[in-house]
């Protein structure tokens, strides 16, 4: 074997070794170059992992969105059938006062310094009250103010009842002049305070009183 074949053996020898380090160089590119290009690669898909987390946060958000609208609509239904309610309930005793108060005895369940000023300011609350929910704001407040209120007339309709009372309830008007169907009173009295205790629990546990964010 002449010099020139040894010094070709050698040469192929330390490519050799060289490819299993990795020190050689191809096509004008180095081994540094390889490592920079799997450092891209790895920005890439991170980025892309990160798009893909965002894609996902945002579909569950619009879902989120898509419920809470679905179940929007009968909440605010209600709300502006209560809120009505209550206003046009108001009006009647705002006007008549003193027609109110004698309504109020007939239920016995007042004593008489109490009575003349529930017959002034109930009417007003439950005006407040129907302007709240009409408006769509202090929801919280009035939501449970106005279960609250209705529970107390279903609790004195109720009352009257069992002591075997045959009074006008003066719910809408002040006029006392036929007796309403104790019966059917509860039973309106009853589905109004029904549709406030699903007011409160869509206000206070699912949140349908607040406006979603978009993210």
């Amino acid at each position: 074997m002449n010099l020139a074949d040894r010094v070709s053996e050698g040469n192929g020898i330390n490519m050799e070794q060289g490819e299993k380090r990795g020190d050689f160089t191809c096509s004008g590119v180095d081994s540094t170059e390889f490592r920079g290009n799997s450092g891209v690669m790895s920005d890439r898909e991170s980025q892309k992992a990160k798009r893909a987390d965002k894609t996902i946060s945002g579909n569950a958000h619009e879902n989120r969105i898509g419920w809470l609208m679905a179940r929007r609509f009968p909440f605010h239904l209600a709300r502006l059938i209560l809120g009505f309610i209550l206003v046009y309930a108001s009006l009647d005793k705002i006007l008549h006062p003193d027609a109110f108060a004698k309504l109020i005895y007939n239920y016995q369940l007042l004593p008489h310094s109490a009575i003349n000023l529930t017959a002034i300011v109930l009417p007003w609350l439950e005006l407040i009250l129907g302007a709240l929910l009409l408006c769509g704001i202090w929801m919280h407040g009035a939501v449970a103010l106005t279960t609250l209120l209705l529970a107390l007339f279903f609790s004195a309709m109720v009352i009257s009842a069992a002591r075997g009372l045959d009074i006008h309830c003066g719910c809408f008007t002040t006029n006392p002049e036929g007796k309403s169907d104790l019966v059917l009173t509860m039973i309106r009295d009853f589905t109004f305070l029904a549709v406030g205790v699903y007011l409160s629990f869509e206000t206070y546990f699912c949140g349908l009183s607040q406006r979603v964010k978009k993210p």
